[in-house]
């Protein structure tokens, strides 16, 4: 008995592991680590949340990022990183969420407004040119 428990849980296990992997595979939403952060944001258009996955408020955000990579694409980067993962990247980081755009080599601008797509397409269509800019 205590043997088909083993394999009931570790079967169960691998299909939540599958449909977790399939969810990563489908979002729009770029993921950015220590090893490609400061390249990747130092080319184009970026807003990047930077967040812990234990964070409610930052859970509760996941399904308007969503949409506003797939409203943005083409147009503009949207990606994420796990902090406590790459604190290298998160060193200036004080709070989950942190909302950044990071346009080329210039100092990133901080979101603070409604989280909302709306609100986020317009401040970086107030914050850039992105006609002129490349994404």
């Amino acid at each position: 008995m205590k043997k088909v428990f083993v394999v009931a849980l570790a079967l169960v296990a691998a299909v939540a592991f599958a449909e977790e992997t399939a969810a990563k595979k489908k979002s729009a939403v770029e993921v950015l680590t220590d090893a490609d952060f400061a390249t990747k944001v130092g080319k184009g258009v970026w807003m990047v949340k930077m967040y812990a996955p234990w964070c409610g408020h930052c859970q509760a955000l996941a399904p308007t990022w969503e949409k506003l990579a797939a409203e943005s694409a083409g147009r503009f980067h949207v990606a994420e990183i796990d902090c406590p993962a790459n604190p290298k990247a998160c060193e200036s980081v004080t709070g989950y969420p942190t909302l950044r755009l990071y346009v080329e080599d210039e100092e990133p601008s901080e979101y603070e407004g409604e989280r909302t797509v709306e609100a986020f397409l317009d401040f970086v269509e107030q914050s850039v040119d992105l006609d002129a800019a490349a994404a």
